[in-house]
């Protein structure tokens, strides 16, 4: 395709969402699957980028990279594109993908779970009953070198634009049975340990939270909102695993939480550090 410039007197075109929307709605085909890294050179071979475009705020990518994945998620979210479990985007044939709109709405707990369990297949005692499956917590009995049972609290990871800081991946926490205007604690019996888990599907990246950090003191309060940077996202899409630094507020004492975010193939690793970091940051606390 070539490149997409302004005519005479309108200066340079920008790297807009609808100038990256027009550049990908007609680069993409029915059936092929196509790379992030695909969809780039797309817009940089057809957009003249100019400064404002490759700005970056220094966490994260550059402007224009981030308005194609946001233009990306938007498509996904009104089901006319799917992320395959290559991470490659593909528009379907014959009709749309299940939108994640209604996976959030009406099974997230179900299709996280799925996720979780297809993640940790090689490591499985025993796969949970289909009952459990759209019930939190979700009881996982490991192999070595993973804990015997580990108990997931997942959540779908959205990024809502009225975050405090835009982009970031949000979960809702609300512990099973927790009423409005209360506090409560996550099931630690049958001595499991308590994972603190949200799903991005865009990027298939798991989040894992500080559990303990969250859970200390009076515990939890009702629909509390526990975040990630998209930064931490993105990097974990693209190299598998990466992790983010966060000073923490629970029940009025100072917590140096590590939130670790991971592609399936390092899911694993992540429970084993997660476990470990959860440790360190109890005993460093004031």
């Amino acid at each position: 395709m070539p490149a997409i410039s302004a005519q005479p007197g309108e200066g340079r075109l920008k790297a807009t969402r609808p100038a990256i929307a027009a550049v990908l709605n007609s680069t993409m085909h029915v059936g092929q699957p196509y790379s992030l890294v695909d969809l780039y050179a797309f817009v940089e071979d057809a957009i003249a980028l100019d400064e404002d475009d490759l700005e970056s705020d220094g966490v994260s990518q550059s402007r224009w990279k981030r308005n194609v994945r946001n233009h990306l998620q938007y498509r996904a979210s009104r089901g006319d594109l799917h992320r395959t479990s290559r991470g490659e985007y593909l528009v379907p044939v014959g009709g749309s993908s299940p939108p994640l709109n209604v996976i959030g709405r009406l099974n997230s707990a179900r299709h996280v779970h799925e996720r979780v369990l297809d993640a940790l297949a090689e490591w499985l005692l025993a796969r949970p009953a289909d009952a459990a499956m759209p019930v939190k917590p979700l009881d996982v009995r490991l192999a070595p070198p993973l804990p015997r049972l580990v108990r997931f609290y997942a959540y779908l990871a959205t990024d809502h634009p009225a975050e405090r800081s835009a982009g970031d991946y949000r979960i809702q926490v609300i512990v099973p049975g927790q009423r409005p205007g209360t506090r409560a604690h996550f099931d630690r019996g049958d001595g499991a340990m308590v994972v603190l888990l949200g799903y991005t599907p865009d990027f298939e990246v798991f989040v894992l939270w500080d559990a303990a950090v969250h859970d200390a003191g009076q515990g939890i309060p009702f629909s509390k909102g526990v975040q990630v940077h998209a930064a931490t996202v993105f990097h974990a899409a693209a190299v598998g695993r990466s992790t983010q630094e966060r000073l923490v507020r629970s029940s009025g004492r100072p917590f140096r939480e590590t939130v670790i975010a991971a592609r399936s193939r390092s899911l694993v690793q992540a429970l084993v550090d997660r476990q470990r970091l959860s440790m360190r940051a109890l005993l460093e606390a004031p």
